[in-house]
């Protein structure tokens, strides 16, 4: 089962999720 395909999932969810919240801080 391909077990790094959902880290890397979860990982770029978190990244985005990262990036919208500094986002709404600034705007």
């Amino acid at each position: 089962e391909p077990d790094w395909l959902l880290i890397y999932k979860i990982t770029t969810d978190r990244i985005i999720f990262e990036r919208i919240g500094s986002h709404s801080d600034l705007f």
